[in-house]
């Protein structure tokens, strides 16, 4: 075979019996035309054995195919939007709206374009084109409402007791907040006692927990009921509110409102019961008949408010209380009878003691009824030793607070015993004379005996004399 040319010969003297049949199979590398035709050319003949050339018809002729590429017999096909491969993967498609090569795509709501910002989204919910939208809460589909919640101050009893009220979105598993104004001890009742809640109180402070995982349901009403000991301001007010949800996390928005004032009496006692009328607080109210604090002023008898005009017993009414008549010591208003200190109508007290019916009179020595001898005294000198002592006698007829007195003839050096020394007196001696005296205040009491003893060391003179 040549390019389009086949020869067939037999070297050994074969022939190709008569007959019809394959006479032999070609094999091709390509197809190179539209078709395929048999031709003798410029030389092709049939021959027999002899060498003779048979009749020769020719028959037939296949077309051949191209595919769109242009290849014979090739696999290439042109798509929908010509494109030609033979890469069916790549194949053009019609998009939603019938084009084919088209870019318009239907969304997850139905809606086919080619723009794709305004395709439909997924809801909070997950609903294709819903309108579901997660709130402030962060609720899907909620109302805002779950995450909200406040407290507020509630009935207000001054014996001692305030309710809290309560409006929550959702479950409340703790709270804690502050009160301030009054003196705290307790907590009770309420949804907090209902959910099983433990609540306690510091002097301001509220801490309301559960210790077995209740909480305090959605919804609004008491939440507890507050007492307290005291107030302590002006005005009582909530604040530094904190609320937990049952998952430990503090979702809330809180508000907390209300405000109580408290009032104070005069006397600064809150919710006291002091007044003041007029005059201060706790006082009495204005008085007397001109309406003055603390007035006791009356009408006198002429009229006069808080005048000075009074009527006597005897029916006068002036201001003159000299004039003012009064009752004898018989009882007689106005009358003239006298007590002068004996009895009504009797004598006046007499005698220098001033006693009723006394007649005693002074004595020489000024004493009242006295016999004269109180002012009488006397010195004189005892028993004498002339080895060096002498007494001093003395008679005194009152107490007697010092002496001094000269005795002649002896040379005195002191002076002790007697009642002098009883007494407490320091007597003291000079050559002739003696003083005694007491620095305590005693006294030698009237009466006579031994007042001192002299001792003396020489006799100078013919005699001794007391002066």
């Amino acid at each position: 075979v040549g390019s389009t040319t086949v020869l067939g010969v037999s070297f050994t003297g074969g022939t190709v019996p008569a007959g019809s049949g394959v006479l032999t199979t070609l094999s091709f590398s390509a197809v190179t035309g539209d078709s395929t035709e048999l031709s003798l050319g410029n030389s092709g003949a049939v021959s027999t054995a002899a060498g003779d050339a048979l009749e020769l018809s020719l028959s037939g002729s296949i077309v051949h195919t191209q595919d769109c590429a242009g290849t014979y017999y090739g696999d290439a096909v042109a798509d929908n939007c010509g494109t030609c491969d033979a890469d069916s993967s790549n194949d053009c498609g019609a998009d939603c709206s019938g084009e084919w090569g088209g870019n318009a795509v239907e969304d997850n709501c139905g809606t086919c374009d080619a723009d794709s910002s305004n395709d439909c989204v997924q809801d909070c919910s997950g609903a294709w084109g819903g309108a579901s939208t997660v709130d402030d809460c962060g609720v899907c589909g909620g109302d805002g409402s779950s995450c909200l919640a406040s407290l507020s101050l509630g009935a207000f009893d001054a014996s001692g007791s305030l309710e809290i009220l309560y409006d929550f979105g959702s479950d409340v598993a703790g709270f804690q907040f502050d009160v301030s104004g009054l003196t705290l001890d307790g907590a009770s009742g309420g949804a907090a006692e209902a959910a099983g809640f433990t609540v306690s109180t510091g002097p301001s402070m509220v801490l309301g927990i559960s210790l077995t995982g209740g909480a305090v349901p959605a919804g609004s009403g008491v939440l507890t009921t507050l007492s307290f000991s005291a107030v302590t301001a002006d005005s009582t007010d909530l604040s530094g509110v904190i609320l937990t949800a049952p998952d430990g996390t503090e979702p809330f928005g809180i508000t907390a409102s209300g405000s109580i004032a408290h009032t104070q009496d005069c006397a600064g006692t809150y919710y006291g019961d002091a007044e003041d009328l007029g005059c201060g607080c706790n006082e009495a109210a204005p008085s007397g008949c001109d309406n003055v604090c603390g007035s006791t002023a009356v009408v006198d008898c002429a009229g006069e408010c808080g005048g000075s005009a009074s009527t006597d017993e005897c029916g006068t009414c002036d201001t003159d209380s000299s004039n003012d008549c009064t009752q004898d010591c018989a009882g007689e208003w106005g009358g003239s009878a006298e007590d002068l200190g004996c009895g009504c109508n009797e004598a006046a007290p007499s005698g220098c003691d001033n006693v009723c019916g006394s007649t005693l009179e002074n004595d020489d020595c000024g004493v009242c009824g006295g016999d004269g001898s109180s002012c009488l005294a006397s010195l004189s000198l005892g028993a004498f030793d002339a080895s060096g002592s002498l007494e001093i006698l003395y008679d005194f007829g009152s107490d007697v607070a010092g002496f001094q007195f000269d005795v002649s003839g002896l040379a005195i050096d002191s002076a002790s015993g007697g009642a002098a020394e009883a007494a407490g007196f320091t007597v003291s001696v000079g050559s002739t004379t003696v003083l005694g005296i007491s620095f305590t205040g005693g006294t030698v009491p009237a009466g006579s005996g031994v007042l001192t003893t002299l001792s003396f060391s020489a006799v100078t003179g013919d005699s001794t004399e007391l002066s």
